[in-house]
């Protein structure tokens, strides 16, 4: 959301100087033109508001992070994330001065930051800046509040996407046992979490665990989108896939049939992306049984589904934990 900054009435009395005047209208006109999707003529006029701010004002004034965000905003708006962020984190000194470096506040523009950078996929920057926010929560609430859970599930998240499997299944752990006491223990994000703890232990080869965690996961999601929701039925896969591994081919298939049928439930066309990594275990699995030819009818199929795919710049949709 953009935030324009306002200075409120100025009498004759109390001017301010040229350069923030004039700041002020061109942030007040970058504003306006950013609510009405003229991305372009909004960068000109809040960069020159930042622009005039920079030469006048002290260098923690929070209006100069104010402005930054602004522009930052409009960047985003623009799909520029990475110039985004890097002006979200250049305004991060100022509101550690203006907030304090334990406020909440503070601590929420950290975790803004790291998410943004986590979204861009650069990892070593979100790392840090997620862990110092989480070091606030736990520095300055209990150790069972949800802020504290939501704040572990933004590291622990990382810990994953970086395959740190130790690192992620300690954190998971701790923020789905937070969260589970919570009204939110039964709603689609922690079931994500889950899924999340559920894949470290299995690549760690805690097979046990893994399994009894995938099972917490498909009662959450079961309770918070029904018998057919499609995250479902990439739980279901996950968990054929483990007992596939462990051998356990009798228990794997009507795991995978259920998320077939969960697909086209969903309106899954034959060619549908979803269909082809469902296809491809199911084959993997007749395979192993030595029922070789159902197994190359479904490669084929799965082969012939993501070759449409790519050709046409079509893709599966990743689920993502959203607060």
């Amino acid at each position: 959301m953009l935030i324009a900054v306002s200075w409120g009435p100025v009498s004759d009395a109390e001017t301010p100087p040229a350069a923030p005047r004039a700041a002020i209208e061109l942030g007040k006109e970058s504003f306006k033109l950013y609510s009405q999707h003229h991305f372009a003529q909004a960068e000109v006029a809040a960069k020159r508001s930042l622009e005039l701010l920079e030469a006048a004002m002290p260098p923690d004034d929070v209006h100069l992070a104010v402005a930054r965000e602004n522009l930052a905003t409009i960047y985003l708006g623009e799909q520029r994330n990475l110039d985004a962020v890097r002006l979200y984190e250049q305004a991060l000194p100022v509101w550690e001065k203006n907030l304090g470096a334990k406020s909440k506040g503070f601590a929420e523009r950290l975790t803004m930051t790291g998410m943004m950078y986590q979204n861009v996929g650069l990892l070593d920057q979100a790392e840090p800046l997620l862990e110092r926010a989480l070091n606030i929560s736990e520095a300055t609430l209990p150790a069972d509040s949800p802020e504290v859970g939501r704040s572990l599930a933004n590291v622990g998240i990382v810990y994953l996407l970086r395959r740190d499997w130790v690192k992620a299944e300690s954190t998971l752990k701790r923020t789905t046992s937070i969260l589970e006491k919570t009204p939110e223990g039964n709603q689609l994000p922690v079931g994500f979490l889950l899924r999340g703890l559920a894949v470290s232990q299995k690549a760690q080869g805690h097979f046990a665990n893994a399994e009894q965690t995938f099972r917490r996961t498909i009662t959450v999601i079961e309770k918070a989108g029904g018998p057919n929701g499609q995250f479902l039925g990439k739980v279901l896969d996950d968990l054929a896939s483990l007992y596939q591994e462990e051998g356990r081919y009798i228990d794997a298939e009507p795991l995978e049939r259920r998320a077939l049928d969960i697909d086209i439930h969903n309106g899954a066309k034959p060619d549908d992306p979803h269909m082809a990594p469902t296809l491809n275990n199911l084959a993997n699995l007749y395979w192993r049984e030595g029922r070789i030819a159902e197994a190359k009818e479904l490669f084929q199929r799965s082969v012939d589904i993501l070759v449409k795919a790519h050709a046409e710049g079509t893709h599966s949709t990743i689920c993502p934990v959203n607060w």
